[in-house]
């Protein structure tokens, strides 16, 4: 019994790592988590990007993607800030993949039925927001 109980130790941890995982695709301008449409996603520029409610086309998350020092290849320091126009707030997130920054907001239960929950969006942005750049 005892040489089975590290592989399956390996396989319940693998398996319950992935449960809680979402799967986010974004095809023709739509983003998908596990398969069901969530926002769209409009590009306005070269690392500019808006998160758009389907149902209503308002803009609810803006997202630039910084560099913070540019021209150096050998170290990825890029970063997404991501602007909350109607509540006029900001954040900053440390990973330069769009799909990050969407299954952390999902994660987070940010946008909810096209729009930004009122619910969990003060407490989300007490912890990880900030005043934005005048």
């Amino acid at each position: 019994m005892k040489k089975w109980y590290v592989p399956l130790c390996f396989l319940f941890c693998g398996v319950a790592a992935s449960a809680g995982a979402q799967n986010v695709k974004i095809k023709n301008n739509t983003v998908f988590v596990d398969g069901k449409e969530y926002v769209n996603i409009v590009q306005d520029g070269p690392n500019k990007f808006a998160l758009v409610s389907i149902e209503s086309d308002s803009e609810l998350v803006y997202m630039k993607l910084v560099d913070p020092t540019p021209g150096n290849s050998d170290f990825n320091d890029n970063y997404f800030t991501l602007s909350f126009p109607d509540y006029d707030r900001e954040m900053d997130y440390k990973n330069s993949q769009k799909t990050a920054v969407i299954k952390f907001l999902y994660n987070n239960r940010i946008i909810r039925d096209g729009r930004i929950n009122k619910g969990t969006f003060p407490s989300f942005i007490n912890r990880y927001g900030k005043e934005p750049e005048k």
